[in-house]
């Protein structure tokens, strides 16, 4: 058996030589077939090894296209749900029931009532109002928990253009697309470049393309250096459409809120001005109501 069988050499510019073995190298001539222990080790290091995503990626503005025509929302819906709020420690702090009602595009209003505190928070387009017991909240007073309520903005547009804006002027860009894996699942980040996580980020899975996680802030941007994210869990398929059972919220590992969906109502019928910022406002001052 001569060396050529084994091993070929070719020069290269100032790194001297190149080697280049043949498959003769472990297996020569005169013993073939032949299996050699450390040979399973070496091809399981090097097949384990993991590589970039080869191949063709969807744009982000198509996933969110197909994510629609896959979660099918309602003209108008009406949702009853608990939400568990959690303390530093990982203990319940508080749990009361919402209700949250969706008028697309962008139309959202959710009420709470929990001992002695009564939350209203609307939303329309480009404006929004919260209001607790009666008053109006300035946004500086609950600016540092307003990432929570984005979590519905998935929910509040019928059109992946719509969408699209709505994310974009969260700092996500749609543009940007890539593979990755949530818990062993393929999902499309849209916002970053997998496995990265400097950007806000929206994951959908792959194979069913309802979404499964929204990096919000991402740590880059906070001054912790913790990621807020939203994980939309549990679906279930109600009159065509679907819906996350549980939605939960998330300061780096820490989970601090939780929101169980009891109830779905859809094509409900909405009073005059119910999602109407302004007259909301404006009845406001005139010390009238703002409740059903």
């Amino acid at each position: 058996m001569t060396i050529q069988n084994d091993l070929l050499a070719e020069k290269e510019e100032e790194s001297g030589k190149k080697i280049f073995f043949s498959f003769s190298f472990f297996c020569p001539v005169s013993q073939r077939p032949c299996f050699r222990p450390w040979m399973a080790f070496f091809l399981l290091l090097v097949f384990s090894i993991p590589l970039p995503a080869a191949g063709y990626v969807l744009p982000g503005r198509l996933v969110l296209q197909l994510m629609l025509d896959n979660l099918n929302p309602p003209s108008a819906m009406a949702i009853t749900q608990n939400v568990t709020l959690y303390n530093k420690d990982g203990g319940v702090e508080k749990v009361f029931t919402e209700h949250a009602s969706y008028r697309p595009p962008a139309c959202f209003r959710s009420e709470s009532d929990y001992r002695s505190e009564r939350r209203i928070h609307v939303e329309a387009v480009r404006s929004a109002v919260t209001l607790i017991n009666g008053r109006i909240v300035p946004p500086s007073e609950s600016i540092s928990d307003a990432w929570m309520d984005l979590y519905k903005d998935i929910f509040c547009f019928r059109s992946p253009e719509g969408l699209a804006d709505r994310l974009e002027s969260s700092g996500l860009d749609v543009d940007v697309t890539s593979l990755g894996r949530f818990e062993d699942t393929v999902v499309y980040v849209i916002g970053d470049d997998y496995p990265r996580e400097s950007a806000p980020q929206l994951w959908v899975y792959k194979d069913t393309f309802r979404p499964v996680r929204w990096i919000v802030i991402s740590g880059a941007d906070s001054e912790d250096g913790m990621d807020r994210d939203i994980r939309y869990l549990s679906w279930r398929r109600v009159n065509n459409t679907w819906y996350p059972g549980r939605i939960e919220f998330y300061v780096g590992d820490q989970m601090v809120k939780a929101i169980d969906v009891l109830h779905l109502d859809f094509d409900p019928g909405f009073p005059p001005g119910f999602f109407d910022v302004e007259s909301i406002i404006a009845n406001h001052a005139a010390g009238g109501s703002t409740s059903k």
